[in-house]
């Protein structure tokens, strides 16, 4: 097969932008003459900038500017104007699917349970039982492209002045070589959020056992929940709402421990390949979205009739209880965090 112009489509969250790259890399290395197009929102677009495995990136404001008909028929013409020979979507919406039917793009490959799935003309059966990074690696097996073929890395690049950003970071609060523990205790959705008393409890800890900086995570909204976990405690280095993505993505490399709540950015810890504890509450990592690294711990509360509660998690626990969270110590996640610092961290790159 020999394709000039591929278009992958991923207008979703961070973190199944994030492992949309494996995909990415796969395509490249088995058709290193194509040029790889990805249409993503402009929120994500920094997951993808600096990939070298990318030739461009085509935003689609769907929620914003681009929202509505004549949104989507502008976003429509772009792509037919691109000429694309091939078109892989690991996105499922509906108004995905509407781009790809009146896309023109003569080979259109999908998910069967995409919505309008007809649309497609090779669809590949999502596995529910395999990790999402694999679900998304096997729309690749209608090119015939097998497993053995397959890469597994999540390229994230950000340019040298989120280095100096880091840098800046480091010699400003006097953190040298001692052990640097990353921490986001945030979730768009409040039950996939691990009690921020326990963040708190947990970072101490680390200060006072492992002689650790705690490097909290977040955006400009969790500021308010960050100043609490940080206490006035000098070792804790409140970054919620301080960073923009590259930067996000820089400090997160340099850590040697992330511990975090489903999320998004639990996966780019993964992707720089950082030792991560992750705290699952109501979702649980069967769904295909826990980390997919092997120098990683899974921290949740199994046997709860209750749990699962949905795909996402949600805003209150529809029992009353919320048990999933709750019922998980801050000693069990010190615990598993200290297991990957006995089995040697990763230090900073």
């Amino acid at each position: 097969m020999n394709f000039k112009k591929i278009l992958v489509v991923q207008t979703s969250f961070l973190g199944d932008a994030i492992l949309t790259l494996p995909l990415i890399k796969s395509i490249k290395r088995n058709f290193p003459k194509a040029e790889v197009f990805c249409l993503v929102t402009p929120q994500n677009a920094d997951v993808f900038s600096g990939n070298r495995d990318i030739s461009g990136i085509i935003t689609y404001d769907k929620h914003g500017k681009e929202e509505g008909v004549s949104g989507f028929v502008r976003k429509l013409r772009e792509i037919k104007r691109g000429c694309f020979d091939v078109l892989i979507s690991p996105h499922r919406s509906t108004r995905t699917s509407l781009l790809v039917l009146f896309s023109g793009i003569p080979l259109r490959i999908g998910f069967s349970d995409s919505a309008m799935s007809f649309v497609y003309n090779r669809v590949v059966k999502r596995d529910l039982h395999i990790h999402e990074v694999e679900r998304n690696l096997s729309l690749l097996n209608p090119l015939n492209i097998g497993k053995e073929k397959w890469s597994y890395d999540a390229e994230l690049y950000y340019p040298e002045e989120a280095k100096v950003f880091c840098n800046n970071i480091f010699e400003a609060y006097g953190v040298g070589s001692e052990l640097k523990v990353g921490m986001n205790p945030f979730s768009v959705w409040p039950t996939k959020r691990w009690p921020k008393e326990r963040f708190k409890a947990l970072a101490k800890r680390i200060i006072d056992e492992l002689d650790g900086w705690v490097f909290i995570f977040g955006l400009e909204r969790d500021r308010e929940e960050a100043s609490f976990i940080e206490g006035g405690e000098k070792r804790i280095i409140n970054l919620a709402g301080r960073t923009k993505l590259k930067e996000l993505f820089c400090m997160v490399s340099q850590m040697d421990i992330f511990i975090t709540n489903d999320s998004g950015p639990m996966h780019i810890a993964c992707a720089y390949n950082v030792p991560t504890v992750a705290i699952f509450g109501p979702t649980v990592p069967e769904f295909g979205f826990s980390p997919w690294r092997k120098r990683c711990a899974v921290v949740e509360r199994k046997g709860l009739k209750c749990r699962p509660c949905g795909k996402h998690g949600g805003f209150r626990c529809r029992e009353g209880h919320f048990r999933c969270m709750l019922d998980i110590s801050v000693e069990e996640v010190f615990i598993a965090m200290k297991r990957l610092v006995d089995e040697g961290t990763r230090r900073s790159l």
